[in-house]
């Protein structure tokens, strides 16, 4: 009798969460994919976007169609660098990724698109990847990104960075050095292995994605460093990141340039973005820097409507306006000549 009821329970349970998914499928069609569906874990990186892949993204007010190649990039296959080709290689978070829009119409794509349209033989490849830190930038960079053999590395960094950099965090800081943090130490990739053990059916469910959405996937308070400013310590850790990167590229005759992306949160200041410390150590350190908010102030006024409405990404609009801004930079720059080895210098701080 025990037994029978338990069954009987079960297979309540399992019809009532049918039932839930059946709802949910036909009266929330633009609920957004699982992650399981766009992100495989990496013992390096806690996550990674997964490769070959195809998958949408939805939300009241778009639908993502992405693709990504063999190696977890989104866009097209990359072929062996032809001879007389500039590769640029655009790193980052969802804003270089081009979260709520195609392939074609993220930032970097565009980017290709008017230096090509000016002449210029280049292949910009997209490295973004949806909620990245500049930790886990970086780390890619060092991994991975080089073996590109990138003639420019464009590091996107947005205002949601500085916290991410100490919520997640793969690096501390001690003094003026890096420190490596295991990756099974984050929350993060914890929780991920857990979900991973999931059946993948119930994985691509819908109340499986509202299950996984509600879990905190930030580390603990007490995970993160122990200093009175936070944010203060993420700017030197990012300092000390593009640095470092900068470094790698000078040694292979490649160049690094830092895009502050622009953030809608601070659309309410007259100021552009500042992102306090960090873009004057960078000018210090001889790394050329572009505040895309003020460029595409300059040269579409206001910004607002560069964003989607209820989301913090830029939209097609906002993306064409960052790839002009971006384009423009690396043509007055020189970012594209011939690079030279040169000496970085370390920011003071």
């Amino acid at each position: 009798m025990r037994f029978a009821g338990a069954a009987l329970l079960a297979v309540s349970l399992a019809a009532g969460l049918g039932l839930v998914e059946l709802g949910l499928r036909a009266f929330v069609p633009s609920m957004k994919a699982g992650s399981a569906a766009r992100f495989e874990l990496d013992a390096d990186l806690v996550y990674r976007l997964r490769p070959s892949n195809v998958v949408a993204w939805s939300s009241p007010e778009f639908t993502e169609v992405s693709h990504t190649n063999a190696l977890g990039l989104r866009g097209a296959a990359i072929d062996a660098k032809a001879p007389g080709e500039a590769r640029m290689l655009a790193i980052g978070d969802s804003f270089t990724y081009g979260h709520g829009v195609g392939d074609d119409e993220a930032y970097p794509a565009v980017v290709e698109t008017l230096l090509r349209g000016r002449g210029r033989k280049v292949r910009v490849l997209n490295a973004g990847v949806p909620g990245y830190n500049t930790d886990q930038a970086y780390a890619w960079a060092l991994r991975d990104g080089f073996a590109l053999e990138p003639d420019v590395v464009l590091a996107g960094v947005h205002c949601s960075d500085v916290s991410d950099n100490y919520e997640s965090s793969l690096y501390d800081v001690e003094g003026d050095r890096l420190v490596r943090r295991p990756t099974t130490a984050t929350r993060m990739y914890r929780v991920g292995a857990l979900v991973g053990l999931v059946p993948a059916a119930v994985r691509t469910s819908r109340v499986f994605d509202l299950l996984v959405a509600s879990i905190e996937w930030h580390d603990a308070p007490g995970a993160r460093p122990a200093v009175a400013d936070l944010d203060a310590w993420s700017y030197r850790k990012m300092r000390l990141e593009l640095v470092d990167l900068a470094r790698r590229a000078a040694a292979e005759h490649a160049a690094l340039a830092v895009v502050l992306m622009p953030c809608k949160r601070a659309l309410a200041g007259a100021a552009p973005d500042s992102y306090g410390p960090l873009a004057p150590a960078l000018a210090e350190a001889g790394i050329p820097v572009l505040a895309a908010a003020d460029a595409m102030r300059r040269a579409t006024g206001d910004l607002q409507p560069l964003f989607f409405r209820d989301d913090p990404h830029l939209n097609q609009t906002g993306n064409r306006a960052l790839a002009a801004a971006v384009a423009a930079f690396v043509e007055a720059r020189g970012l594209l000549d011939p690079q030279p080895l040169m000496a970085v210098r370390a920011p003071n701080g």
